[in-house]
């Protein structure tokens, strides 16, 4: 993978399931995420019984908050889910 410390944003865009073995090796050396796909949609059990498939980066799921600035920008519940967060996932 490139040197990709000290980038500002990354887009991910990848197909199904790449973001989860890409992102785990990036997240702490760039500023913002923001992945495209739905591998950090839905909580890690919610994502096996939806996919059939283990998600390979748990660990990293909880750090994303979902963005749906344009729709909501004031309801509580999205503004406190993306107030300081570094990683988000936009709806689809």
């Amino acid at each position: 993978m490139a040197d990709l410390r000290g980038l500002d944003l990354v887009f991910c865009m990848l197909p199904h399931g790449a973001s989860q073995d890409f992102v785990p090796g990036m997240i702490d050396d760039v500023s913002h995420v923001i992945d495209l796909g739905a591998d950090f949609r839905l909580p890690p059990d919610v994502y096996t019984r939806w996919y059939g498939e283990t998600h390979r980066a748990p660990e990293i799921v909880g750090r994303f908050a979902y963005g749906m600035v344009e729709l909501y920008p004031r309801r509580p519940c999205y503004t406190r889910a993306r107030r300081g967060a570094r990683f988000a996932i936009p709806p689809r």
